[in-house]
């Protein structure tokens, strides 16, 4: 027993939740009593002192290793999957009693959560509280059983995006339990948080913390003080993920480690190591988000390697691990490698026999298809969602929650000409992020992007024209973008870099047209100043952070610089947040809880206003580095001699777009049907001639 707590009790509190949920959750720091005290300023330097010297170890620069230990584990049982799916839907037996019929929907139900059947997992587990007699909640082990059962069916409702159905099952849960109140009303403060109801969340971390100080004074803490910690310091990270506070959030990860390393000693069990290695990939997590992906992938690493050494390959544990390191490897851009951890988990689920309307395979499938599209393998990626598709057509409540308005589905088909299809996605995508979001939204933006991308290969030049017009200046404004989310800038940016080479193709395509006079513009100077940002947008980026190092040296600066940065972020989480609630059915929706974060993201919106303006003001040069403004041609020409001309080129997939602007008179402007691959293969010819050892001149 685990502080009043049976150990397959706390496993289900935490590991349902943590293998059904892909999202990673990190923790954050608590200010309050029970902390480490403080260091002076000797002993910081006897730490860090002791940290010089290279201690941090990078990690390699392939997943090889990674995926050699995974062909390692390939042996999975073949009947596995089999048993898997005769368990989740065997009949109760005959004759069976109240007690014993809520019995065996309890048992079926916690198969098919296993095997990623969310809906047969709550389905069964209603069942399970429908059936159990009036006597079944009485003291002693019966009460104890119908607790659980409401604690399984509220974190199934939780994942499912039910969150008042979670929350309700979850109260009557924690109202039950006779001990380890601690552990679990810290999970339900997080699931608050999770519903965007920040106002109960932050209620429930009040009593928990409040608690956690009592029970220091109690005998029984030497033992079970380290687990309680433990779950405090999780409920308060989980918090402060969610408002976008990631400084925080590491802090209060390294206490929770240590806190876990300590229950490690004094309580050795399986379940304890799982959680250890959902607190080390959860601090990947929030290094990612602090755009420390090195050292994210290291703790990343750690959690899975822990995990395939304890359990093997073929665990719904270790695939909520490798989702996790597959998030890391993303985020730096290397979508390959990414794509070959996503099949793994894919493989993961089909071999302990996920249904095919799973949800969690349809959502492993996802991130493969996301993976795919970023690499621009566009029928591939339609593979993945067309699988998706027909994996969740008896589900339609999943698929329009979690897939519908997917801009990568849009642009791949795009990509794959078909256009007409691509239109619809993105247009509900659009119609989705104007209701959440509103206008000026960098997602709804984007979301603009690619439908005026659909609509241009439809040859609807005015509407796409309408549509890139609108959507472009959203998603190179600084103020609009979604923040230093790291875990989702590579994919950010391809989906910019096409938005942006599509809008180059039209004006060159519109160029000299009615259409071009029609729309008060001139194309090849709008071309010319798009393209110099699709050229630059990663020395910009580099640029903003060079600059955002430079704030150290004016501690006023760096003050207000940090504020402006902080309140980005937060600003992000909070939106992100938001998006989640109001994708959940409107009878799960807390309206008072909605309303609260839009009073939050504009309060925040509002101080970063004022923040931008006092850098523009007092630090003008700092403010035009973080957010850099691209070339234009008037800009060119004043910088050229008569006589002198500027030839400027961009090449995208399939064209070459060149510009010859002279000190005075119209640009001109041409596109060449030459791609990126075709010339590569011509510069690729002409450099063999020049090799050193080529043993002809052909």
């Amino acid at each position: 027993m685990f502080c009043g707590t049976s150990s397959s009790r706390l496993i289900r509190i935490y590991g349902l939740r943590l293998i059904a949920f892909f999202a990673l959750v990190p923790l954050l720091a608590s200010c309050q009593s029970g902390g480490p005290p403080a260091l002076s300023l000797e002993e910081a330097k006897q730490v860090t002192a002791s940290f010089e010297g290279g201690t941090f170890v990078p990690p390699p620069r392939t997943i090889k290793d990674i995926t050699a230990i995974l062909d390692d584990e390939k042996r999975a049982d073949p009947e596995a999957a089999a048993r898997a799916r005769e368990a989740a839907a065997r009949e109760p037996p005959p004759g069976a009693n109240g007690g014993e019929f809520a019995e065996f929907y309890w048992q079926r139900g916690a198969a098919a959560g296993l095997a990623g059947d969310v809906r047969r997992q709550i389905s069964d587990l209603t069942e399970a509280i429908r059936v159990a007699p009036s006597g079944w909640g009485g003291r002693g082990d019966d009460w104890s059983k119908k607790e659980e059962i409401l604690w399984d069916l509220g974190l199934a409702e939780s994942f499912a995006g039910n969150f008042a159905d979670s929350i309700s099952h979850f109260e009557q849960s924690l109202a039950m339990d006779s001990g380890g109140e601690i552990n679990r009303a810290s999970v339900l403060a997080f699931i608050y948080a999770m519903s965007g109801d920040m106002e109960n969340a932050d209620r429930r971390l009040a009593r928990v913390q409040s608690e956690l100080i009592q029970k220091r004074a109690r005998k029984s803490w030497a033992r079970w003080g380290s687990m309680n910690t433990r779950s405090v310091r999780h409920a308060e990270g989980n918090i402060f993920y969610y408002k976008g506070r990631y400084a925080e959030a590491e802090s209060a990860l390294r206490l929770a480690l240590r806190a876990s390393e300590e229950t490690l000693r004094t309580n050795p069990h399986k379940y304890n190591d799982f959680v250890h290695d959902v607190i080390r990939r959860d601090q990947a997590n929030v290094l990612v988000r602090r755009g420390r992906l090195a050292e994210a992938e290291v703790w990343a690493r750690e959690a899975l390697t822990s995990s395939l050494r304890r359990l093997g390959r073929y665990s719904p544990k270790t695939a909520s691990m490798l989702w996790g390191l597959s998030i890391v490897v993303g985020a730096q851009g290397r979508h390959e490698e990414a794509g070959k951890l996503a099949r793994a988990v894919i493989d993961i689920y089909r071999q302990i026999g996920a249904p095919e309307d799973s949800t969690m395979l349809a959502r492993a499938r996802g991130a493969l298809a996301a993976t795919l599209v970023n690499r621009g393998l566009w029928s591939d990626a339609l593979a993945e969602y067309d699988a998706i598709k027909a994996g969740l057509a008896g589900d339609p409540e999943t698929f329009e929650k979690f897939f519908v308005g997917d801009p990568g589905w849009a642009l791949a088909l795009v990509g794959m000409g078909r256009a007409v299809e691509a239109r619809s996605i993105a247009e509900a995508d659009w119609q989705r992020n104007l209701r959440f979001m509103g206008e000026k939204h960098h997602n709804t933006a984007a979301a603009r992007g690619v439908l005026a991308m659909a609509l241009s290969e439809l040859d609807r030049k005015a509407e796409a024209l309408a549509g890139f017009s609108g959507a472009i200046p959203i998603l190179l404004s600084r103020s609009r973008q979604a923040g230093d989310e790291t875990s989702a800038q590579a994919a950010r940016g391809k989906l910019l870099g096409v938005i942006l080479e599509t809008y180059i193709g039209l004006l060159a395509d519109i160029r000299g047209t009615a259409m071009e006079k029609g729309a008060g513009i001139d194309a090849a100077a709008e071309a010319f100043r798009i393209a110099d940002v699709a050229r630059s947008r990663s020395v910009q980026r580099a640029l903003a952070s060079s600059g955002a190092r430079a704030t150290a040296r004016d501690p006023e600066l760096a003050d207000i610089a940090r504020r402006e940065q902080d309140s980005q972020k937060q600003i992000s989480a909070l939106y992100a947040l938001l998006a989640d609630v109001l994708s959940s059915p409107t009878d799960q929706q807390n309206p008072g809880a909605i309303q609260d974060l839009r009073v939050r993201i504009e309060q925040l919106r509002r101080a970063r206003v004022a923040l931008m303006k006092e850098i523009e003001a007092r630090f003008p040069e700092y403010a035009d580095l973080i957010d850099p403004k691209p070339t234009t041609v008037e800009q060119a020409r004043s910088i050229l001699r008569p006589g002198e001309a500027l030839i400027s080129t961009y090449l995208s997939g399939d064209r070459t777009y060149v510009w010859a602007i002279s000190k005075e008179g119209e640009a001109a402007f041409a596109a060449l049907d030459l791609g990126e691959k075709a010339l590569a293969g011509t510069v690729s010819r002409l450099r063999k001639s020049l090799e050193p050892d080529a043993g002809t001149v052909g």
